[in-house]
């Protein structure tokens, strides 16, 4: 099943179902390297960088964390470094201490639970400003990135099987591309995050930097749903945002 399909499964039961949900922002910065078979070019990707931001129901939460580089072999970065470097400033000092992917893995996967194991909500229906935080019961994890579908969630199932890892997380996972979302809100003409950043007047930090491209996301996101008057969960969840306006 590919992930176009996987996303449009998942989608129509947040819309059928009570589920609650855990949603992580992710985005990724990758080296280029090519190799030659005879006369053919082929490229291959590979992560340096991995980040992901935890996105509370509510927008007022100051949410977790996750950033890191990841190693690379030198003789690609020799290779490839400085081009890279040309997109996504990261210096190949940086990507040198990085951890190699497996252990950045591992990493992200505790930070994941951490975060589902912590995760709360609040009663929506309460007027009492004071009122405490309920531990969320079995979520479900749901990535989200921009382009995602496309780009950083195959990636990332390529740097597995590469590293001979484990992928079954990918069938308990859930996934939502922006990238399908705003191409509905297609007033706003150029779909890029870039573009977006500046449509929205949101400071984009370093662009192409994992982090800063995931907290971008979360703040044009935010204001989007408060644009057309739906929650930003919705706003995930929804095929056609438009039609949710005022539901």
């Amino acid at each position: 099943v590919s992930l176009i399909e996987l996303q449009q499964s998942y989608i129509q039961g947040f819309r059928n179902s009570a589920l609650t949900v855990v949603w992580i922002m992710l985005a990724g910065s990758i080296v280029a390297m090519f190799q030659y078979k005879g006369n053919k070019q082929t490229k291959q990707d590979i992560i340096v960088e991995i980040a992901a931001v935890y996105c509370h129901d509510d927008i007022r939460m100051n949410c977790e964390s996750f950033s890191t580089t990841v190693y690379v072999d030198p003789d690609i970065l020799k290779e490839r470094g400085e081009e890279a470097f040309a997109v996504h400033g990261i210096s190949n000092d940086e990507i040198n201490h990085g951890a190699n992917f497996k252990q950045v893995w591992l990493r992200f996967l505790k930070w994941i639970d951490d975060v589902v194991n912590s995760a709360t909500k609040y009663d929506s229906e309460s007027d009492d400003d004071m009122a405490q935080p309920e531990i969320l019961e079995d979520p479900v994890v749901v990535l989200v990135g921009h382009n995602s579908i496309r780009f950083d969630f195959p990636l990332l199932l390529c740097e597995l099987l590469r590293h001979n890892l484990p992928t079954a997380m990918f069938e308990r996972w859930h996934f939502t591309d922006t990238l399908h979302i705003f191409k509905d809100l297609n007033q706003y003409g150029c779909i890029k995050l870039q573009c977006l950043a500046k449509e929205t007047n949101t400071d984009p930090g370093h662009c192409h930097r994992a982090l800063d491209d995931c907290i971008t996301l979360r703040e044009i996101t935010n204001i989007f749903a408060q644009r057309i008057g739906i929650s930003t969960c919705l706003l995930y969840t929804s095929p056609s945002p438009r039609d949710q306006r005022g539901s």
